[in-house]
């Protein structure tokens, strides 16, 4: 919470940023100052064009409301700045054909050695949830902007780009298949496209994709990546997880952390063997979130949090997730090699939402629901998904 209060109290800065570019709304900086103004030069490179930290922001907020639905926090801190970045994307956007195609052009991709380019898959995906989630809020707090109808529009109207003959997903506008010559894979490292499955967990109808899809999109970046930085490591480890490839995560997962620990105070480097940015704490993030979103195979969303066939790190036994807060709870969560179990701590304050937890596998129906309590766990089979849901008060 005390990051989005940053963001928040910065919020005249970000609109300031944008203005100096020609834009309404709100921009956030690539590199935050104390005072929220952008702390690279302000004439080319990421501070003018990598604006998907905006998106980033604005997906950082709508996560809290998931985790938390208070709805005061929305009506007060989160509206101003989902409405701003949703207003920025607005007057960021232009239009193609006759005003029927919406574009992002000239931006700079999560792959950022791809130089400046248009439509990158990841921006402008972050950009239509960042529409779609302010769209969601108004609603929620029945607000009508004046721009409401334009958000509607262009969630919708900004591409994804794929290639329907290959059946995958480019970086970009315009980028080719791209062959690695010593290892038959993509040119680009894929980041981009791979953070839309995740965290992004962008719907499927607006990336094209499927999980024959989503597994192409995997192998294909996967076979060219070169660069062992715990930048890009760490989503090759989520997604083979995700995608039923826990060898390959693994290797990702030894690749992530084998060379970048180092010293008596194993502190972390961006690159191998201590080399680039020492204290690198992208790398020790991504680790984390190899163990939750990986192996724990958590993921959030508007109306539940859930546990995609959640298991250990090899040559271990378990797993434990500690005081997860969820919708004002603290659970406990466990995960062995046949079992997942869940209790509320001790500490969940009395008035917290009432919870259950859901069992199902694949498309059939729910097959065990047990309410969570302080008093003992709740234990369900790995192989499958747990859903974690707030009890509607007609079930009380």
């Amino acid at each position: 919470e005390a990051a989005l209060e940053y963001r928040y109290a910065r919020r005249g800065a970000a609109e300031a940023k944008a203005a100096s570019g020609g834009y309404r709304g709100m921009q956030f900086p690539w590199e935050s100052a104390f005072t929220g103004e952008e702390a690279i030069p302000p004439v080319g490179g990421t501070g003018e064009f990598e604006i998907h930290v905006t998106g980033d922001v604005s997906f950082a907020f709508w996560q809290y409301w998931q985790a938390t639905q208070n709805k005061t926090w929305l009506q007060i801190r989160g509206w101003p700045v989902l409405a701003g970045i949703a207003n920025f994307w607005v007057s960021r956007t232009k239009s193609r054909t006759s005003g029927r195609i919406a574009s992002i052009d000239h931006v700079i991709d999560v792959n950022e050695q791809a130089g400046i380019i248009d439509n990158s898959a990841y921006t402008n995906a972050v950009a239509k949830l960042s529409l779609a989630n302010a769209e969601k809020a108004a609603v929620l707090l029945e607000k009508w902007p004046a721009n409401l109808d334009r958000w509607t529009e262009l969630k919708e109207a900004l591409p994804i780009p794929f290639d329907a003959e290959r059946a995958w997903n480019p970086e970009f506008e315009g980028a080719v298949w791209g062959v690695n010559n010593k290892k038959g894979g993509s040119d680009e490292n894929g980041l981009g496209v791979l953070m839309m499955d995740y965290p992004l967990d962008l719907p499927a109808e607006w990336a094209h994709w499927n999980d024959e899809i989503r597994l192409k999109n995997l192998k294909h970046y996967q076979a060219g990546i070169e660069l062992r930085s715990p930048m890009y490591m760490w989503i090759f480890a989520i997604l083979n997880l995700a995608l039923g490839q826990p060898e390959d995560a693994a290797k990702f997962l030894h690749d992530t952390a084998g060379h970048n620990v180092l010293g008596p105070f194993r502190i972390w480097s961006e690159m191998p063997n201590g080399k680039g940015c020492p204290n690198f704490l992208t790398a020790a993030g991504a680790y984390l979130q190899i163990l939750w979103a990986g192996y724990g195979g958590l993921r959030l969303r508007d109306d539940r949090l859930s546990f995609h066939n959640p298991r250990p790190l090899g040559n271990t036994t378990a797993l434990r997730l500690r005081a997860l807060a969820y919708r004002g709870n603290l659970i406990d969560v466990r995960i062995s090699e046949q079992w997942i179990s869940l209790q509320l701590l001790h500490d969940t304050p009395r008035q917290a939402a009432t919870l259950q937890a859901t069992w199902s596998q694949g498309e059939a129906l729910v097959v065990q629901k047990e309410r969570l309590s302080r008093t003992a766990p709740v234990r369900f089979s790995c192989k499958g998904t747990v859903s974690v849901t707030e009890v509607s008060s007609l079930e009380l």
